[in-house]
């Protein structure tokens, strides 16, 4: 991990969102999400959100769409390193799996 950046409170407002919307939709995916400066932009009127729902599963938020302070666990770390890596560019689909992100794919520009 090569982010400097180990706590939620330390990181940025476009970064707490991000997560604050990847674990209040627990599973699912986001899509046409542009990055700038290695910082997302959900303001793009292109963005768009799918939730979805496990029959028999645990639906719902998880426990830290509810706190204001922890430590980020390593696939949030590795996101955020992987897009201030690139700088710019395009999410085109961004997978999230009890919270976390799973599987990202970038648009070639």
């Amino acid at each position: 991990m090569d982010s400097q950046i180990e706590h939620f409170e330390d990181l940025s407002h476009p970064w707490r969102g991000l997560i604050l919307l990847m674990q209040e939709m627990n599973f699912g995916r986001f899509e046409n999400l542009p990055f700038k400066h290695g910082q997302p932009d959900m303001e793009d009127p292109d963005f768009k959100t799918v939730t979805e729902f496990k029959f028999g599963g645990k639906n719902g938020p998880r426990e830290e769409a509810m706190l204001t302070q922890y430590h980020l666990k390593k696939p949030i770390v590795e996101l955020i390193d992987t897009l201030e890596s690139i700088g710019d560019g395009m999410i085109r689909t961004l997978v999230v799996k009890n919270g976390l992100p799973f599987l990202l794919e970038l648009e070639d520009l």
